[in-house]
């Protein structure tokens, strides 16, 4: 680790290392479509109900023994699993610019952005971010695997060499970050 002043891209992607001790369970089981589980029912490898046929359903999905029970048609109900991408947002605003003996606040809110990303790409999901300060802000679309993250990782440690001589702007506030974010974001993903 660093002097907890600044945190250099390499003690970032170093924090890999430790994604092991840090256990996230993603809820759903296929592969192709994601690790999470829908709120929609359709299509899917889980069973969630059996209800009565419905114009329109599909005839394979027929539950032909609790039709035969109750001498009414029933179909199977499956729910959908889907991915859902995280979007990661730091606050790299004067503010932050401040510590203890052991680390600036923002050098901490990096190294746990950098953690969080890791496992995300563990768990086999994309993760993005949005970054801002007093003078800028940067946005990354969720990506997979670890060329995605490495650029997400850069910005991150970037935004921990700002000095507060740098961003003498007014602090922009979390609510218009928070906006911004509801515009660009998917629906579904998880910040």
């Amino acid at each position: 680790m660093t002097d907890g002043v600044v945190a250099e891209l390499s003690e970032l992607i170093d924090l890999r290392r430790y994604v092991h001790s840090v256990h996230y369970k993603p809820q759903g089981r296929a592969l192709r479509s994601g690790n999470h589980i829908s709120k929609f029912r359709g299509r899917g490898m889980d069973f969630a109900e059996v209800r009565n046929y419905q114009a329109g359903d599909e005839i394979r999905h027929m539950e032909w023994r609790v039709t035969a029970r109750t001498g009414r048609p029933h179909v199977k109900i499956y729910q959908e699993e889907r991915e859902r991408p995280v979007v990661l947002l730091v606050d790299f605003n004067p503010s932050m610019i401040f510590g203890t003996k052991i680390a600036f606040k923002s050098v901490v809110a990096a190294r746990l952005a950098s953690l969080l990303a890791w496992t995300v790409i563990k768990q086999g999901d994309r993760v993005g971010g949005f970054f801002f300060s007093a003078t800028e802000h940067s946005e990354f679309i969720p990506r997979g695997r670890d060329s995605g993250v490495l650029p997400l990782l850069a910005s991150l440690s970037r935004y921990t060499t700002q000095t507060e001589a740098q961003q003498e702007e007014k602090p922009r506030m979390l609510s218009d970050a928070l906006m911004r974010l509801r515009r660009v974001i998917r629906p579904g993903s998880i910040l």
